[in-house]
């Protein structure tokens, strides 16, 4: 989980997160979500959409959240699609509507923003090798480069083996999210 917020000059803020241990007790899961969106008095929750996250939505709701309250996202590979798509329910399949995000361009546009100081943290929490913290999740990811046949080689972020990626992508569908919302996705330039 990271609580997070804009400025009006698009910096993005995290001020505080924290690592849910039991993913699969989804009520559980979203009693301790509702506990920290009303200690902090937030607006929305942006989450993952994709596998089990319709599931933990649906736990959300069942505890009182509205659906206005909700912004589910979902990854996908989209490198020709712009960023962040709003996707409505096709019929006659139903489900909700939603947001999708190219999971590569993003992983690489949030981190970028974090080495141009556009996302600011708050005090880096590493304590041990037994207690990394959690910003220490942004050190999980790696790329790799997949060639093909045809066309271009493709780059894939992934997460290095044994380690734990979850904060790193809580801020990334975060970031995505508050700067969908308020139309201030920072621009990645090499001249600052």
């Amino acid at each position: 989980v990271a609580v997070m917020g804009i400025t009006p000059g698009g910096i993005v803020e995290v001020y505080w997160g924290r690592r849910l241990y039991d993913p699969h007790n989804h009520l559980a899961e979203a009693r301790e979500i509702i506990q920290i969106f009303k200690a902090f008095r937030l607006d929305q929750i942006a989450h993952d959409y994709t596998g089990a996250g319709a599931v933990k939505e649906s736990g959300l709701i069942q505890a009182g959240l509205g659906t206005r309250q909700l912004v589910p996202i979902r990854y996908a590979s989209a490198p020709v699609a712009p960023l962040m798509v709003f996707k409505k329910p096709k019929p006659p399949y139903g489900g909700r509507p939603h947001h999708v995000i190219d999971k590569t361009r993003s992983l690489i546009h949030t981190t970028t923003a974090i080495q141009l100081e556009k996302i600011k943290f708050f005090e880096y929490d590493h304590k041990s090798k037994e207690d990394p913290g959690l910003i220490h999740d942004f050190l999980a990811l790696t790329d790799r480069k997949v060639e093909r046949e045809r066309g271009s080689d493709l780059y894939i972020i992934g997460r290095l083996s044994g380690k734990s990626d979850d904060f790193a992508q809580a801020v990334n569908i975060g970031s995505c999210a508050l700067w969908h919302r308020t139309k201030l996705w920072p621009k990645i330039d090499v001249d600052p």
